[in-house]
C-alpha cells in the first residue's frame, strides 16, 4: 500500500505537470543553493519522493515560495518563506522565482506565432527549461558564467561554453543566455551521429526558449534569426523562412532581408524539376514543385 504522504507527493507532482502543460514557459522556476537548508516557513512535508516531484509540488502550490529537498532521506519540505539559511550536507534548497503576468503574456503571445513548428516542439522547449534548471543547479554569478562561456567559445571549446551558458540559464533564465546556449550547442562538432542529432535538437529547443522570452525590438530579431539558423541546421530549412519573417517583424534590416531571400531561394516554393516529352503525339511538360 502506498503511504498517504507518497500519494500526496504523486498527486502534487501530477498537478504541477498539468499546470506546466498549459503554459509555454514555467510559471515559477527554481534557483538552487547546494548544501543549504532553508529554515522556517514550513508549508508541508512530502516523504519518499524525488527532487523533480518536490519542485513540481512547489510549482503547484500557489503559496509555495521555496523548498528544501533532503537527498539522504528523499524528503521534501515546502516553504511559504525563508527566515534563515543553515549549512547542511546533502540538502538542496531552491527559491521559486515567479514570472510576472507580463512575462507570461509575452511567452503566450510568442508561442502563438510559432504555429509553423512541428507539434510538440514548444512543449519540448518548456521541458528543456525545467531540465536545465535541475541539471545545472547550485551555480553562482550568472553574468560571470556567461562571460566565461564566451571566452571558452573563443578558445575553441564550444562544449564547455555550452555548459557554462546552461549554468547561467539556471540562475537567470534570460533570453540572451538561451540564444548563446543554442549557438554553442550548434557549434559542437562530433562524428557521433546520434550525439550530433541530439545537439541540433538541443540548439533548436534553446532557440525556441529564447524566442518565448524575447522582448520586442532587437532581441526579438536576434531570437528569430537564431531560431531560423537552428531550424536550417537541423534539416528544416522550409520552416526557417517563417522564423526569418518573425525576425523582421520589429523592422527592416538588410542582413535579415538578405537571409530571407537566401532561404526562400533554397527552401521556398519553387520548381525542382521539369521533364519535356516533345516526341509524343501530344507533347507535354511535367513540372515538379517543392511542395503542394
Amino acid at each position: 500500500m502506498l503511504r498517504p504522504v507518497l500519494i500526496l507527493s504523486l498527486l502534487a507532482g501530477l498537478a504541477g505537470v498539468a499546470v506546466a502543460q498549459t503554459t509555454p514557459v514555467p510559471a515559477k522556476r527554481p534557483v538552487f543553493e547546494q548544501d543549504v537548508d532553508f529554515y522556517g516557513g514550513d508549508l508541508r512535508a512530502i516523504f519518499d519522493t524525488t527532487l523533480d516531484l518536490c519542485r513540481s509540488a512547489c510549482t503547484a502550490e500557489q503559496t509555495c515560495q521555496a523548498f528544501t529537498y533532503n537527498t539522504r532521506a528523499a524528503a521534501c519540505f515546502l516553504k511559504t518563506d525563508v527566515t534563515r539559511r543553515d549549512p547542511y550536507q546533502g540538502a538542496l534548497s531552491a527559491l521559486m522565482v515567479p514570472r510576472s503576468a507580463d512575462q507570461m503574456a509575452l511567452a503566450q503571445d510568442r508561442a502563438s506565432a510559432l504555429g509553423f513548428l512541428e507539434p510538440g516542439q514548444v512543449s519540448a522547449a518548456r521541458d528543456q527549461a525545467e531540465r536545465i534548471a535541475l541539471d545545472y543547479r547550485g551555480g553562482s554569478d550568472a553574468e560571470a558564467r556567461l562571460v566565461q562561456a564566451r571566452r571558452m567559445a573563443q578558445a575553441g571549446d564550444p562544449r564547455g561554453a555550452m555548459q557554462q551558458a546552461a549554468v547561467a540559464i539556471a540562475l537567470a533564465d534570460r533570453p540572451d543566455m538561451w540564444l548563446t546556449y543554442s549557438e554553442y550547442a550548434n557549434a559542437i562538432e562530433t562524428d557521433d551521429y546520434s550525439e550530433r542529432r541530439q545537439l541540433r535538437r538541443e540548439a533548436l529547443l534553446a532557440a525556441i526558449n529564447g524566442w518565448l522570452r524575447a522582448p520586442d525590438g532587437p532581441m526579438q530579431a536576434a531570437a528569430g534569426l537564431r531560431l531560423a539558423q537552428a531550424l536550417e541546421t537541423s534539416g528544416d530549412g522550409r520552416r526557417s523562412i517563417d522564423a526569418l519573417r518573425l525576425a523582421l517583424e520589429p523592422g527592416p534590416r538588410r542582413d535579415l532581408e538578405a537571409a530571407l531571400e537566401r532561404a526562400q531561394r533554397l527552401f521556398g516554393f519553387r520548381i525542382t524539376e521539369t521533364n519535356v516529352d516533345s516526341d509524343a503525339a501530344s507533347p507535354r511538360v511535367c513540372i515538379t514543385f517543392s511542395e503542394p
